[in-house]
């Protein structure tokens, strides 16, 4: 099994913004990444990136989404700076599989993060050298969704009479969304 993690609305600062972490888990990466990139063809982008897309893409990108053998758990997060300091207590709600092969994360991340994630992972006895960092996001198409599920969680938090509020209440019907961590 492979883990993909992926944050939304670092970017937004501390003011006012809902923070997303999206921990998506596959069983066959080869089969879903190929798959992803196949989508991402026929929706004639290079990489799917929530901030860069248009909503009719999201959509499309979404409802292909549904279709895939996949789960996933997310933490939110209204105050980041709390999320900060409660980063590894959230991975270890999160970090509760066995077989994990791999974990990526997109790219270069603050001395918290990763000491976050390796003290959790130590904890829960798996080995840090599973963790992989995506120098860029379009070597994991798994890393593509798990952006895509982060922004569509921060943005139905954001705002929950939005598309992305819908899309996120039929992954917790169809039983995809896992698990929901809310820190405030």
């Amino acid at each position: 099994m492979i883990i993909y993690i992926d944050e939304s609305g670092t970017h937004l600062g501390a003011k006012h913004s809902t923070l997303a972490l999206a921990y998506i888990k596959v069983d066959n990466a080869e089969i879903f990444d190929k798959k992803v990139i196949e989508k991402e063809s026929k929706l004639k982008i290079s990489n799917f990136h929530w901030k860069d897309e248009k909503w009719e893409t999201r959509k499309k990108f979404v409802n292909f989404l549904f279709k895939q053998n996949f789960s996933f758990k997310v933490a939110i997060s209204h105050d980041p700076h709390k999320f900060v300091k409660r980063f590894p207590d959230i991975l270890s709600h999160l970090l509760i599989d066995d077989e994990i092969k791999k974990i990526v994360i997109d790219g270069e991340k603050p001395r918290w993060y990763t000491m976050g994630l390796k003290t959790t992972l130590r904890q829960k006895e798996i080995s840090v050298e599973k963790i992989v960092a995506a120098k860029k996001e379009s070597s994991y198409p798994g890393l593509r969704v798990a952006d895509c599920l982060a922004g569509l969680v921060r943005h139905g938090y954001d705002n929950p009479d939005c598309s992305a509020a819908t899309w996120l209440n039929q992954f917790r019907r169809t039983g995809k969304l896992l698990y929901e961590f809310l820190l405030d």
